[in-house]
């Protein structure tokens, strides 16, 4: 005969052909010593990449599991009990057996049956002469190619989720584009572009294929390009091409641009006006005289507190490697960048920025000497502007679906060592998250 003496589960009988190509197959594959650590790999990569039902997926697995990596001459045998796999999987029988059958099917498994049916071994001592169950040979013997299509599979994932952000980047694009027509009274323009923005819109199907993404990429870019051009048009003033972009008339065509041109101007630019003066008294030297001592006074006249601050704070930043003080003592650029400050102080001077990021210091759970060293690399003022910094970050980091940051005091430390180090411009940080907030709050 030319098929099993065993039937599955449902009446069929698996041809002997194929079951003797996969033994094969897999006692060419076993050429040393198989642990159960990579037949749980490749099960899990099988399951992936044959796209199987979660019972086949995780009886396989539990499979793998029983493997004892003792290797018998049969192959990579494990003889559970239907009763071990059912309490395993928490699957009924019927469902494990058209599990089985489904895995035999797929070749993953050979079934080396007994006389009786049952799965058992024969032991000699402390060995296994013989045994009665599941081969996972042929799971073990196919794993580089299951690996190889989870890889792909990985890649395509990337790609289709790198290039639907695109396509939400040009849908978002085109609906600001759309809305700016609106405002310039150009609705005729805009509702050109309804069909532009309902084909740009991300598809919700899961199973979308990258090239489909890609197709629908191309198209979104060429209907936001369109879209600019438009709206170019439509705000560019009707003069300006020939004002060269400076809006307004020329009063007069004026293309002498010699010095005995500007010799033959009257009136008090011209050097008669200039030895009038003199004569007067009043000369341009004298005037140039007045004005520096004006502008020394005034210098003088500032005020010392600010000095003394700004003095203050360049001591404090000098590790920082000549960044600009003036951002980081800015308290409206703190309000709006970080608005978890006004949480803990009302913050109306920078003392209430320092003050506020001392708190948050000891909020974000730094080690004792992670603040100590923290405070001696940046001192007091810059390591409160950090600390306000980094637990505004660990904030919206906890806002998110899926945060990143785990450890809030290991990453103060690390922002603290880079902005220490001159590494990290923490005003240049602060005004792109002014920036970023800005922007999602349209």
């Amino acid at each position: 005969m030319d098929q099993d003496t065993h039937p599955r589960p449902y009446g069929r009988r698996t041809p002997v052909a194929y079951t003797y190509m996969w033994r094969e197959e897999a006692h060419q594959a076993l050429t040393g010593r198989v642990e159960r650590k990579t037949l749980l790999t490749a099960a899990g990569h099988a399951g992936r990449a044959l796209r199987l039902p979660c019972s086949a997926r995780t009886l396989l697995s539990t499979l793998a599991a029983c493997y004892g990596e003792q290797q018998l001459s049969q192959g990579l045998l494990v003889w559970p009990s239907n009763n071990y796999l059912m309490d395993k999987t928490g699957l009924p029988e019927r469902t494990l057996r058209s599990a089985i059958a489904l895995l035999r099917q797929q070749g993953l498994i050979i079934a080396v049956d007994s006389p009786n049916g049952k799965r058992f071994a024969r032991r000699q001592g402390n060995s296994v002469t013989i045994a009665y169950g599941f081969d996972l040979g042929p799971l073990f013997a196919k794993r580089e190619r299951f690996a190889a299509a989870v890889a792909e599979d990985d890649a395509e994932r990337a790609l289709v989720r790198s290039l639907r952000h695109d396509l939400s980047a040009i849908h978002k694009d085109l609906q600001d584009l759309v809305a700016a027509l609106n405002e310039l009274g150009r609705i005729d323009l805009a509702s050109g572009f309804d069909d532009a923005i309902a084909a740009s819109r991300p598809p919700r199907n899961v199973h979308v294929r990258s090239d489909e993404l890609a197709e629908a990429l191309r198209a979104a870019e060429l209907s936001k390009t369109i879209a600019e051009r438009a709206y170019y048009e439509a705000s560019k003033p009707k003069n300006s091409a020939a004002t060269d972009g400076n809006f307004g008339r020329h009063k007069e065509s004026n293309t002498d641009c010699s010095i005995e041109n500007c010799h033959n101007r009257s009136g008090a630019e011209s050097p008669q006006h200039l030895n009038n003066g003199a004569a007067s008294g009043g000369t341009f030297a004298a005037f140039e005289e007045r004005c520096g001592r004006a502008v020394r006074l005034n210098e003088q006249s500032a005020v010392p507190a600010k000095v003394e601050e700004e003095e203050e704070w360049r001591e404090a930043a000098s590790l920082r490697r000549g960044a600009p003080p003036t951002a980081l003592l800015d308290v409206a650029l703190w309000k709006s960048a970080c608005p978890a400050l006004e949480d803990y102080a009302q913050i109306r001077s920078i003392e209430d920025v320092v003050g506020a990021g001392a708190l948050m210091a000891r909020l974000l759970q730094v080690a004792p000497h992670g603040l100590e060293r923290a405070k001696r690399q940046l001192g007091p003022r810059l390591f409160s502007f950090v600390a306000a910094f980094v637990y505004q970050l660990y904030a919206d980091d906890q806002a998110r679906p899926r945060p990143e940051i785990r450890k809030p005091g290991g990453f103060f430390c690390y922002v603290a060592k880079e902005v220490a180090e001159g590494t990290r411009d923490l005003s240049l940080e602060l005004m792109t998250m002014q920036r970023k907030r800005r922007q999602r709050s349209r």
